[in-house]
């Protein structure tokens, strides 16, 4: 096995690559995503008009938590010289805004929170870059066939290539929607174990303020709120969380997460109207901003938001494929668990699974230095 397809540009597939290829050089990987860019649900949307202005569209910041006891020796490694990495890289910073309204974390004992400067997008970029996979953007993979000891795969883009293995870590009902005999052979208790894994949705909206927009915001002392309104939960101001200087110039960039039930609700809804039942209700929660004056808007539906029931297996992974076919691997977070450490728990598990396949002899080593 030496050529490998990960589907899916998110955290997950990033660092999954990433730990591939410093343990495997001579590993082909190539890595396909249907967004014009790498992130998954840790986007970044850019403002066409100022590009220096930008919002995350999903994940605002990152967790560390404490060690837990169920964690391996390996995998409390990995956390530490990841985050040493990333900070050292000033791929992350500390978070030092404030954040309103927060509740406790059920994902464990929080021992500190971070922030991208350039974007959460960065961070996958980081992985990817030190992957030195073969990059595809908008190709969607929408074909899988198994044959000859190969896996076939189709891209909306009209890509056809094939592979020794394939690791899928997009949303499990896009595995589900796959067209192809892979999804068909699937056995009936792995398709019964995909298939009760759960999602919430939720809608984000980044709006860029203009100069009169932003300075009526001037005097709130919050970067991050969690509200309880019926349709909006949490906003965030993007250049205040950054400690960017666009704030001290009173230019920035609002993001808005509208509750699960909202989103439930108006889930086919088209967006244009949604975009006018947020703004509508941003005019309630925050009424001393003429969000009249805001220079541009960025709707994005997530469908496949957090996870509410991960996979049955807690490998962070789930091998998909027969045992006298090439390997197939799902992976990501509908595997752990919508947090940040949850997808390198991921990451690494697969791509341990991944180098015992090529030799099972091998043992992973994670120098990240």
């Amino acid at each position: 096995m030496r050529e490998l397809l990960i589907v899916g540009a998110g955290i997950t597939g990033s660092l999954t690559a990433a730990l591939l290829a410093r343990a495997r050089p001579s590993l082909s990987l190539t890595v396909w995503d249907k967004a014009r860019g790498a992130g998954g649900r840790m986007s970044t949307h850019r403002d066409p008009a100022n590009p220096a202005l930008h919002v995350d569209m999903g994940a605002q910041y990152i967790s560390r938590f404490a060690p837990r006891p169920t964690d391996t020796a390996a995998f409390t490694t990995l956390k530490e010289e990841l985050y040493s990495e990333l900070l050292k890289c000033r791929v992350l910073q500390p978070l030092s805004g404030k954040i309103e309204g927060e509740r406790s974390n059920l994902a464990g004992a929080e021992e500190a929170k971070f922030v991208a400067p350039k974007g959460m997008n960065s961070v996958a970029k980081h992985f990817l870059e030190q992957s030195r996979a073969t990059v595809a953007y908008q190709h969607q993979l929408q074909t899988t066939h198994v044959r000859d000891g190969r896996v076939f795969c189709d891209t909306s883009a009209g890509a056809s290539a094939n592979f020794d293995a394939v690791i899928l870590t997009i949303p499990v009902p896009q595995i589900l929607a796959l067209n192809g005999n892979f999804v068909d052979h699937l056995d009936s208790g792995t398709r019964a174990s995909l298939e009760a894994v759960k999602y919430s949705s939720r809608y984000a909206l980044g709006l860029t303020l203009s100069s009169v927009s932003a300075s009526s915001c001037s005097s709130f002392d919050w970067t991050m709120k969690y509200v309880d309104h019926p349709i909006i939960r949490f906003m965030s101001w993007d250049s205040s969380k950054r400690g960017s200087s666009e704030f001290e110039t009173k230019s920035d960039c609002l993001l808005v997460h509208t509750g699960v039930p909202f989103a439930t609700e108006h889930l086919e809804t088209d967006k244009p109207r949604v975009q006018e039942l947020v703004m509508a209700a941003l005019t309630e929660v925050l009424p001393e901003v003429p969000w009249g004056a805001a220079k541009h808007s960025h709707l994005i539906r997530w469908r496949y938001s957090q996870v509410l029931t991960p996979y049955k297996d807690t490998r962070g992974f789930a091998e998909l494929s027969a045992s006298d076919q090439p390997l197939v691997l799902a992976a990501g977070d509908g595997f752990a668990g919508s947090n940040f450490e949850n997808c390198l728990f991921s990451a690494q598990n697969t791509a341990d699974h991944i180098l015992k396949h090529l030799e099972p002899r091998f043992i992973l080593l994670l120098n990240l230095r």
